[in-house]
């Protein structure tokens, strides 16, 4: 046996017995009600899909064309792991060896999620065995692509300058979408779904991920064989290109692991998915707030550390913004479409309130930032109640400020809801990101987690990621309902808009002020010496 193989062996075996320990501990227990959660929330919201293979055949090839292409300015591409970095890139390994490793490494998780993928019925168009085998040959499209475009900007970097590579970059993006965007007004007799079937520049995005989408949806047996074999001609002719394109990968690759090790050592210390960058002059013109009972000056903190985290800011501000635009140029390029327009509207308007709300973790301004700085938290002579809320303040405030200015664009450029209900959506974004960071922070607290993996590929992290947002979704919805309906029966009862109203709204603020004072308590029962992150 090859001593790689044997090691990948080795290495998936603890691996597989190390992941079966974490779930018999409340923790991993919590990553698999995660994953739980968000299998059957995918399939309940599938489950009435009609043709879901026509409708995968239609819109996810050019989807997984554009994920592909992000993949060009991901770092992880060249990314070992630690103990790889030391002992196996100096050890007597050809290139060949040490990438078909990599490849095999970082294919675990693939398998797993095509696994997961596949026992959903509704997302099996033809049977579990092409359903496995298509969406886990899809995920290695996703692994095996970002290490080879990592590949090829290091050869791109030993012969273009600098300023031709962000021009190659620009192009590569804006050339597709600006023929999609022409094509989309040309085409102006035909709906977004036609659109799709009948666009040129979509057949043209969308064919180096067909074949993978292809063998998800295959209908027999010759079908399969014929679809997957090109998906698997694909990969084995990136992962050649890869071991036979003349760049210094064992030196790049070395780095490269350098500085993801030292950005991932300095996020989990410091909590949020974008770590902090250096401190700015705009940090430190934050004027200090009032005192009030130390909550003031807490939340001063906690703004310099918001201020100081530009790339998380940015993060959530780009999604938002990106939404915002493709709400109002869709229908500008289908001439207006006044029906198009409210549709687009409305759920514009939702994307831009909860998507910031399912984001938390980029922002590194609350407890979760704190985690290694709980001692001196506890130590400090301020009341928990003012502790959590100037903790909370801030991000519950930027929240609220992203929401209402994606709300407000979205309102004006196409009147899609009515005056009031826009006004009404307004008013109830502050205490609705307040209480949804009050969960954020309520969970952490209680079962106090990294919102940073070790490494890229940890399993457990992503079922604990799935599993706090499903919870806060679902915990948000349950708030929502039941305000709503308390403001559907008073309306019914006493006639008057303005408690139908004034009763949700009082009812979020308590949920407010209760959250808060949860937050205050479980930081209070924080047993620093007991609750240990992991």
């Amino acid at each position: 046996m090859h001593p790689l193989v044997w090691l990948l062996w080795r290495d998936t075996r603890n691996a597989s017995r190390r992941l079966l320990r974490r779930t018999l501990q409340p923790r991993g227990a919590l990553a698999v009600a995660g994953l739980v959660l968000f299998a059957g929330a995918v399939g309940f919201t599938t489950q009435n899909t009609e043709n879901f293979g026509g409708n995968v055949r239609l819109f996810g090839a050019p989807g997984l064309t554009l994920l592909v292409m992000l993949g060009a300015f991901s770092p992880l591409g060249l990314y070992f792991r630690p103990p790889d970095v030391h002992w196996l890139l100096p050890a007597p390994l050809s290139r060949t060896e040490l990438v078909l490793f990599n490849v095999a490494i970082r294919a675990r998780p693939a398998i797993l999620s095509g696994l997961l993928l596949s026992l959903l019925p509704t997302w099996r168009a033809a049977g579990w065995w092409p359903a496995f085998t298509g969406y886990t040959l899809i995920f290695l499209l996703l692994q095996t692509s970002g290490q080879w475009m990592a590949v090829l900007r290091a050869w791109l970097a030993l012969r273009v300058r600098p300023l031709w590579r962000r021009v190659l970059g620009a192009a590569l993006f804006g050339l597709p979408l600006a023929a999609a965007a022409l094509e989309l007004s040309v085409r102006s007799d035909v709906d977004i779904r036609e659109f799709f079937r009948v666009s040129r520049v979509m057949l043209l995005v969308g064919a180096p991920a067909r074949p993978f989408l292809s063998t998800v949806v295959a209908p027999d047996l010759a079908s399969w064989l014929l679809w997957a074999s090109i998906s698997m001609g694909i990969l084995g002719a990136m992962v050649a290109h890869i071991c036979l394109l003349p760049v210094p990968y064992r030196e790049a690759a070395v780095q490269q692991s350098e500085r993801r090790v030292a950005r991932f050592a300095r996020m989990r210390s410091g909590g949020g998915t974008f770590g902090a960058s250096r401190s700015t002059s705009v940090a430190r013109r934050v004027p200090m707030f009032p005192t009030l009972g130390g909550a003031g000056p807490v939340a001063w903190r906690q703004i310099q550390e918001l201020v100081r985290n530009p790339r998380g800011v940015a993060l959530i501000l780009s999604i938002v913004g990106l939404v915002v635009v493709a709400v109002i140029g869709l229908p500008w390029l289908r001439g207006g479409d006044p029906i198009l327009v409210t549709q687009l509207g409305q759920t514009g308007i939702f994307l831009v309130t909860i998507l910031p709300l399912l984001m938390g973790d980029n922002l590194a301004c609350d407890f979760r930032r704190d985690l290694d700085r709980m001692p001196q938290l506890k130590a400090w002579p301020i009341s928990p109640v003012a502790l959590a809320a100037g903790q909370i303040a801030p991000a519950a405030l930027f929240v609220t400020a992203v929401q209402a200015v994606g709300v407000l664009a979205v309102y004006l450029a196409t009147r899609s809801v009515t005056i009031g209900v826009a006004f009404l959506v307004l008013a109830i974004l502050p205490v609705v990101s307040w209480v949804a960071i009050c969960l954020d922070n309520l969970l952490f607290l209680w079962l106090p987690y990294r919102t940073v993996p070790e490494d890229p590929g940890d399993v457990g992290f992503v079922g604990r990621t799935f599993a706090t947002a499903l919870l806060k979704f679902a915990v948000l919805s349950v708030i929502l309902g039941l305000a709503l309906g308390l403001g559907v029966v008073w309306l019914r009862i006493t006639a008057s808009p303005a408690l139908a109203v004034g009763i949700p709204v009082a009812t979020l603020v308590a949920g407010c002020f209760f959250g808060t004072l949860a937050v205050a308590d479980a930081f209070r029962r924080y047993d620093v010496s007991r609750h240990a992150p992991v």
